[in-house]
């Protein structure tokens, strides 16, 4: 997905599982943290077709991820001052921070490696566009709230609220993508075509408000 929509998911996980003891914070920490997968962005892997074939590689594993939010808990709970939450929940909040990147990738059609190092294909559920603002805009309205009200009562109200309904529209389009496919196997069985492999992918639709 782009990465606003990184940062608003990021954002609103922390914001909901950290909220109440870190505040504003927890969303400038989570909408950080939601961002380092993408990192890999910054290799060169020789060329523009490498670098876009090798990204979303080890930087997106759910191995690699789950490791880095070991690291990071151990870090803050030996350097950092003492917090009234459980080293578990901070745990469990990092790793779903940055475990829900790399998920929510995988509803692209572009091909997320979440188990490297295995030799394993990408994962391309292919039933989200790349950029869908139907599932953007509840995280994006929930975390500006959570920044002008604090996140207190209503302020994590809306961080449930805005995480729930963009997981239910993504449910949604899992949904969508098997009536269209059904509807195309129906298609091809009745022009009495047997297709070996096939192939949806959603797009973004936008108005046209021409003359």
């Amino acid at each position: 997905m782009d990465s606003v929509t990184q940062i608003v998911l990021g954002a609103s996980i922390q914001g909901a599982m950290l909220g109440r003891w870190q505040g504003r914070k927890a969303l400038v920490y989570g909408a950080m943290l939601a961002t380092l997968p993408d990192m890999d962005v910054l290799l060169d892997y020789g060329d523009a077709v490498a670098d876009m074939t090798y990204h979303r590689g080890f930087s997106h594993s759910l191995f690699v991820l789950a490791a880095l939010a070991t690291l990071i808990t151990l870090a803050i709970r030996n350097l950092g001052t003492p917090a009234a939450y459980s080293a578990k929940r901070l745990w469990l909040t990092l790793l779903l921070v940055l475990c829900t990147h790399p998920l929510l990738d995988s509803f692209t059609n572009y091909g997320t490696q979440l188990f490297w190092p295995l030799t394993t294909p990408p994962v391309a559920i292919s039933s989200i566009f790349i950029i869908d603002p139907l599932y953007t805009l509840p995280l994006l309205l929930a975390m500006l709230v959570g920044l002008t009200v604090g996140l207190q009562r209503s302020g994590l109200r809306w961080q449930y609220a805005g995480l729930a309904l963009s997981t239910l529209y993504l449910a949604s389009t899992l949904g969508g993508k098997w009536m269209a496919e059904s509807r195309l196997q129906q298609a091809l069985q009745a022009q009495q075509i047997e297709a070996q492999i096939t192939f949806s992918s959603p797009r973004l639709s936008i108005p046209y408000c021409g003359g």
